[in-house]
């Protein structure tokens, strides 16, 4: 969407809004890392080569697998903004920003239940794990699809609350592939934390810039063959092919490696 160059008031409203958006989460952020650096600067020991070499080697890969998964998720608007038409535009993110709730409500449970995959990782109780799939997966299915239903009997509300008097709708064919690209997410990102609990990064640096350049062609073309629908499903096909069955192959690969080194030092 392109904005107004000449200072109207429509250009100040959206540099306004994305100055809201965007400083308090920064401003919270800076804050409660500096809460959590500065007693450690009193330590003599904190900056020392040997410290900063454990941080950078436990903390880079989480870093570079962020950087990669922050290309996959948000290059739909960069794709968006050259193939598609301003009312797309909208409806695409009011949709997502909607459907975005279920990812948040699911992304915080994952972020719950990490601590305690890591010290099941720990205690090599890797039967937790397969407990946590079994249950949390078909949690999250069901919140996939009472959000989803939700969603659509109240979709004209949302619309009138979201942006009232634009004329603005869900189709049908768009509910449900949000719906299904939320169904794919908690499949895929179950087992990202899966392995990122174990410490085994290596299969998201593998698997996480194939999907990305997957996904900005896939994406591309469906965009500009089957608009908004096309670029939907490049979305999702760019996870099908990709992270959906290679992350649970790569997380019970390791899972069964492991066993099998713990059984040969029994």
């Amino acid at each position: 969407m392109r904005l107004p160059s000449d200072g109207s008031n429509i250009s100040e409203d959206i540099i306004f809004s994305i100055y809201c958006f965007y400083i308090p989460a920064a401003f919270f952020g800076v804050i409660s890392t500096l809460f959590k650096v500065i007693p450690y600067l009193k330590c003599k020991n904190f900056l020392n080569k040997l410290t900063l070499y454990t941080l950078m080697k436990n903390g880079g890969g989480f870093f570079l697998f962020s950087l990669l998964s922050a290309l996959v998720l948000q290059v739909d608007y960069i794709v968006m903004s050259q193939t598609l038409v301003e009312r797309d535009l909208v409806t695409y993110n009011i949709m997502s920003k909607t459907f975005g709730l279920i990812n948040f409500i699911y992304a915080a449970l994952l972020q719950s239940l990490w601590p305690v995959c890591a010290e099941a990782s720990s205690k090599l109780r890797f039967d937790n794990f397969y407990k946590i799939e079994k249950k949390y997966i078909s949690f999250g299915f069901i919140i996939v699809i009472v959000s989803s239903f939700t969603i659509f009997l109240l979709k004209d509300f949302v619309v009138n609350i979201l942006a009232p008097g634009k004329d603005f709708y869900f189709p049908i064919s768009l509910i449900i592939l949000f719906s299904f690209y939320q169904v794919v997410r908690v499949w895929t990102d179950t087992y990202a934390m899966f392995l990122m609990s174990i410490g085994k990064l290596k299969p998201l640096w593998i698997s996480v810039p194939f999907q990305a350049v997957l996904s900005v062609s896939l994406q591309w073309v469906g965009a500009v063959n089957y608009g908004l629908v096309g670029l939907l499903c490049g979305l999702i096909a760019s996870f099908l092919i990709t992270v959906s069955w290679w992350l649970p192959f790569s997380f019970r690969s390791t899972v069964d490696r492991i066993v099998k080194d713990k059984r040969l030092d029994e």
